[in-house]
């Protein structure tokens, strides 16, 4: 089992891996940090990049694509109706955000 640590920022976006979201919740209740996991094409974790950004317990990504440009773009739910687009570089950093 991958260990998560919050300072993990050790992502790279790569063609052929894996990418996933988890949400770690290191003392349980309120989901702690939303995290994206990169594995590559045997499983094997290579990494995870936490969104700081995100609110714990009110904020969901709900699905993840790269686009041409070299950035990750994160649908995000949040507790208030509606959804946004994060664009986010592989330290997690936002670059932009489109609403609804």
């Amino acid at each position: 089992m991958y260990v998560f640590d919050a300072t993990d920022a050790a992502i790279t976006f790569t063609p052929g891996h894996i990418y996933s979201t988890y949400t770690f919740n290191e003392n349980g209740g309120d989901p702690g940090f939303r995290n994206i996991i990169e594995y590559d094409a045997t499983g094997t974790v290579l990494g995870s990049l936490v969104i700081p950004s995100l609110i714990p317990g009110g904020d969901e990504l709900n699905g993840l694509a790269f686009g041409p440009d070299g950035f990750l773009y994160a649908v995000v739910q949040s507790s208030t109706p509606g959804f946004r687009v994060l664009v986010l570089d592989s330290s997690g950093a936002v670059h932009n955000t489109y609403t609804n």
